[in-house]
């Protein structure tokens, strides 16, 4: 008897119970995945990384792992279906070494900006650990002991107008400090006077200049969402949309005063 005739005499109920085991049997395989299946953490975080993507858009997902690991006493923690939160100092040097088969995932995708269609590449970015090494090794002498020795200077500058202006704007008034803001402000030009020999304005003016920190702010937050969801919004686009991601993440706006700042 074909298919068809078979297909409307079936009941409701039958395709629903088929559908229901069907479900049951995906989503065992899920949760007893191999390696996986032994370690703590929320049910439900083991079964769909949409409650990861949820937990980060409330901002507070680091909070949210500190106390999963607080709740079960473990190093281990697993926080979907095939990743884990790892709270082990000593992990560290496995998971971050080179060479030990711990790759970046598509995680760092979308934080590839693109021009002419091809995704621009960077040190943090990249998934690449033969692009990050051959990258890395110029410019690593740079932040040896003896390199960063030299920068001395240039921080002691900036730290000396750093305190100057926490002084005349709240010690003497009396007046109560934001010093995580104003931190911001001090990292920023400490980074403008190493790198262009000038500062970038932020402690001078104690304001965002150009919006360059609400913009980082902006985007790692919305890396952190996307990528959490491990959605493919990648910087490797198909054919059909390849200016979308540009429209999507947008030139970097710090670009224009740091030009500035380099060519005064």
């Amino acid at each position: 008897m074909p298919l068809t005739e078979l297909v409307p005499k079936t009941p409701v109920s039958v395709w629903a119970l088929v559908f229901s085991l069907g479900l049951v049997v995906y989503l065992g395989q899920i949760r007893l995945r191999p390696g996986l299946r032994k370690l703590p953490g929320p049910v439900v975080a083991s079964l769909t990384n949409w409650w990861r993507l949820y937990d980060v858009s409330k901002g507070s997902h680091q909070e949210t792992l500190i106390n999963l690991h607080r709740k079960y006493a473990s190093d281990l923690v697993r926080i979907g279906p095939n990743a884990v939160s790892v709270a082990d100092l000593e992990a560290g040097k496995i998971i971050y070494g080179l060479n030990k088969g711990f790759t970046k995932s598509s995680f760092y995708h979308v934080q590839q900006n693109v021009s002419q269609g091809k995704p621009l590449l960077n040190i943090f970015n990249t998934t690449d650990e033969h692009f990050h090494t051959a990258i890395k090794r110029p410019v690593a002498h740079s932040y040896s002991m003896t390199s960063l020795k030299q920068y001395e200077t240039f921080v002691d500058t900036t730290s000396q107008l750093f305190c100057r202006k926490l002084v005349q704007n709240y010690a003497e008034p009396r007046e109560v400090c934001d010093l995580g803001t104003w931190l911001q402000y001090y990292a920023f030009d400490v980074i403008g006077e190493i790198t262009f020999s000038k500062r970038l304005g932020f402690l001078e003016t104690g304001t965002d200049i150009e919006g360059i920190i609400a913009d980082i702010e902006w985007r790692l937050g919305y890396f952190a969402v996307v990528g959490y969801a491990n959605l493919e919004l990648s910087m490797v686009t198909d054919e059909e949309h390849p200016d979308w991601p540009d429209a999507v993440i947008g030139p970097l706006s710090a670009q224009e005063p740091i030009s500035d700042a380099h060519h005064p």
